[in-house]
C-alpha cells in the first residue's frame, strides 16, 4: 500500500527499492502505471503541497491575530514566510487575494480571509466565438456578443464570425509597428457598429488585444465577471477610444500574467473613475499611453499596482487634464524605468496635486516626479495611500 511509504523520505523509498530487487520484485511492479515508486512520489508530492498550504496559512493567520484585522498585504506575508519557510523561498503578489509561489517546487496558492489557502490551477483556455447580433429589434447588428461556444440562444444573429482564437494567429490581420506585430480582433471592421458588448459565459483567452479598440459608440458591457484574464498575458489597447464608455467594471479582472498594459485605456474619455483595487501588475512592463486622454479622470487609485518591472510609462497619463490625484503604494519606486521611456508622462495634467500640494510643473512632466510628494524638499505628484 502507499500508505506505506506516505511518511518515510524518497531516500528510504530508493533504499527499499533496491532491497525489493535484490528480493525479486520485478521493474514493473516498482516503475509501471501503478508501480510502488509511482505512487510513493505522489505520495510525497501530496506531503509537500499540504506542508506548503499550512505555511501559507499559518503565516497569513498569525499577521491577521496581530493586526487584529483581516487586509493583509502582500508585503506582510512576504515577510511572515520569510521568517517561517526561508528568504528567497517564497515570492508573493496579488491584492486582496494573495498568490504565493514556493520557488522550489514552483507550486502556486492563492490565500484570502474568505477562502483560507487553495491550490492555484488556471483554467485552461477556451475558443471565443463573436457574433454581431440585433437586440433592439431594428434590423442591424449594434451588440457584440462573446461566448466560448459556437452557439448562442436568445439573440438575432446579424454575422457569425468564428473563432477569435485563431483569427489572431494570422499575420494578414495584423500591422507592423516598431518591428512589433500588433493584432485586431475579427470583428475589428464593425467597431464604429458596436453599441453594446455582452459576455454571453465563462471565457478564457489568452489575449485581449484592441478587442474594444474604436469603438467610438460603445456605451456598455455587460457581465465582465464571465471574462477569465487570468491566462491572458497582453491587454495593449483593450478599451483605446471608446469614448462614449461612463463606467466600467474590471474589479474581477486577473492581471497577474499580464505583462503589456499600453493604451489600455487611452482615449476613454468619458470615464471619471475606474475600481483597480485587484490589479495585480507584477509582471507588466509597459504601461505607456496607459491613461491617456482619460480627460475626465479627476482621482486614479493605483495602491494595488507593483511598478518593480515596469521600464516604459511614456504619455502614460498624458492629456488627463482633470486628473488631481493619484494615490500610490509605499513600494512604489520608478528605479527600473527608463528615462526615454517616461517622456510626457505628465503632460497636459494641469490639475495635479501632490500629497504635500505639489502641482503641476510644466517642466517636469516626465517621470522625475512620478514619486510619493515630500514638498519642497522632493516635489512630486503622488500621493500615498492611507
Amino acid at each position: 500500500s502507499s500508505l506505506i511509504f506516505y511518511s518515510l523520505t524518497l531516500d528510504n523509498i530508493l533504499n527499499i527499492i533496491v532491497l525489493l530487487i535484490l528480493a525479486g520484485v520485478t521493474i514493473t511492479t516498482l516503475t509501471g502505471e501503478n508501480g510502488i515508486l509511482k505512487k510513493a512520489t505522489e505520495a510525497k508530492a501530496q506531503t509537500i503541497a499540504e506542508q506548503e498550504k499550512e505555511q501559507v496559512e499559518l503565516a497569513y493567520s498569525s499577521i491577521i491575530t496581530n493586526k487584529l484585522g483581516d487586509n493583509v498585504e502582500p508585503e506582510e506575508l512576504q515577510e511572515e514566510l520569510n521568517k517561517t519557510v526561508g528568504n528567497g523561498k517564497t515570492i508573493v503578489t496579488g491584492v486582496s487575494i494573495l498568490k504565493v509561489t514556493f520557488t522550489d517546487t514552483n507550486n502556486v496558492y492563492t490565500i484570502s480571509s474568505n477562502q483560507g489557502a487553495e491550490e492555484y490551477k488556471k483554467p485552461e483556455v477556451t475558443s471565443v466565438y463573436a457574433f454581431l447580433c440585433d437586440t433592439n429589434g431594428d434590423g442591424t447588428g449594434e451588440t457584440l456578443v462573446l461566448s466560448s461556444t459556437e452557439t448562442i440562444e436568445g439573440y438575432t444573429i446579424i454575422r457569425n464570425y468564428g473563432d477569435n482564437e485563431a483569427y489572431q494567429t494570422n499575420e494578414e490581420n495584423a500591422e507592423e509597428s516598431w518591428g512589433n506585430f500588433y493584432y485586431y480582433p475579427i470583428w475589428r471592421n464593425e467597431t464604429s457598429l458596436i453599441t453594446n458588448v455582452i459576455i454571453y459565459d465563462n471565457i478564457v483567452p489568452t489575449t485581449t488585444e484592441r478587442w474594444f479598440s474604436g469603438c467610438s459608440i460603445l456605451e456598455k458591457i455587460e457581465n465582465t465577471s464571465y471574462l477569465n484574464t487570468s491566462n491572458v498575458t497582453t491587454m495593449t489597447n483593450m478599451f483605446e477610444d471608446c469614448s462614449k464608455l461612463t463606467s466600467l467594471d474590471v474589479s474581477d479582472f486577473d492581471t497577474s500574467s499580464v505583462t503589456n498594459m499600453v493604451s489600455l485605456f487611452s482615449g476613454c474619455s468619458k470615464l471619471t473613475s475606474l475600481d483597480m483595487s485587484n490589479f495585480d501588475t507584477s509582471n507588466v512592463t509597459v504601461m505607456n499611453a496607459m491613461f491617456r486622454n482619460c480627460s475626465s479622470l479627476i482621482k486614479l487609485d493605483l495602491s494595488s499596482f507593483n511598478i518593480s518591472k515596469v521600464t516604459g510609462v511614456s504619455t502614460m497619463f498624458y492629456g488627463c487634464t482633470q486628473l488631481k490625484t493619484i494615490l500610490v503604494n509605499s513600494q512604489w519606486t520608478t528605479d527600473s524605468i527608463l528615462s526615454y521611456m517616461s517622456s510626457l508622462m505628465f503632460f497636459g495634467c494641469t490639475s495635479i496635486t501632490g500629497e504635500m500640494g505639489t502641482t503641476y510643473n510644466e517642466s517636469h512632466t516626465d517621470a522625475t516626479y512620478a514619486h510619493i510628494d515630500e514638498g519642497e524638499t522632493n516635489p512630486g505628484y503622488l500621493t500615498l495611500a492611507k
